[in-house]
């Protein structure tokens, strides 16, 4: 603050969203986030805005866990994810999970699996991305019964330096 960096105080301001969200305090990381004006972030830091915006909505849908306001929540959640993916680079491996995600949550487990595969290109196993893709890999195998796959891909995004080849 004393700064007067804006970048510095959006930062700020999003990492302690992320905070309030993972401690529970869900409406409060909202709030948090409405100080942010959207318009003047920059590519990096929109990226982060969205992705917490997204991850407020998805745990506070799960915590609710109802059929008033979950729904209501995982909307918001979608939605989010829609700005997110679209201001992502359309090549990059960041896009290609967001997408997956997306589409798994569309039920179309075809599609989301090529896209966490694409996101898998190039990433190392001991990158967060790694892991999270692999998770999102081991979900469409359940979803769609392939519990050989399932396994093998979930001890890979639990342990994925030990077991990623």
């Amino acid at each position: 603050m004393k700064l007067s960096n804006p970048t510095y105080c959006n930062l700020s301001i999003i990492h302690r969203s992320i905070l309030l969200s993972t401690s529970g305090y869900f409406s409060e990381s909202i709030q948090n986030l409405e100080q942010i004006d959207s318009q003047t972030l920059d590519k990096t830091t929109r990226v982060e805005y969205y992705t917490v915006y997204e991850w407020a909505y998805s745990m506070w849908a799960e915590y609710s866990n109802d059929k008033v306001y979950a729904p209501r929540y995982y909307e918001k959640e979608m939605l989010y994810q829609d700005s997110l993916i679209s201001v992502l680079p359309a090549s990059s491996s960041l896009h290609h999970y967001w997408k997956g995600e997306n589409l798994f949550r569309h039920q179309r487990y075809a599609e989301a699996e090529d896209c966490y595969k694409k996101a898998l290109e190039g990433v190392p196993v001991n990158v967060r991305l790694y892991a999270m893709a692999t998770y999102g890999l081991a979900l469409v195998y359940a979803k769609r019964g392939n519990w050989e796959m399932y396994e093998q891909y979930l001890i890979k995004a639990a342990s994925p330096t030990k077991y990623a080849r």
